[in-house]
């Protein structure tokens, strides 16, 4: 795995009303120079290029204890 140092990480949840203003929020950072890493759990990958943006993906749920994403989210 090749890790790079990212200045800004930029957190965000899965849906498009989230992952748009992420993805312009990070196409400015970029023209600025500054390097950023968008985080988001497995919905929010539909909506972005994954050649144009560094990303990764984590687990998260709603908080139900009969969810497995939950006891994932918090142990990952």
């Amino acid at each position: 795995m090749n890790y790079k140092n990212y200045e800004i990480f930029l957190v965000t949840g899965g849906t498009g009303g989230h992952i748009y203003p992420a993805l312009n929020f990070s196409n400015f950072l970029s023209s600025k120079g500054i390097s950023n890493l968008i985080i988001t759990d497995h919905r929010g990958l539909n909506f972005i290029n994954k050649n144009k943006f560094d990303t990764k993906v984590i687990f998260s749920s709603h908080l139900k204890k009969k969810n497995i994403n939950f006891v994932k989210g918090i142990t990952f």
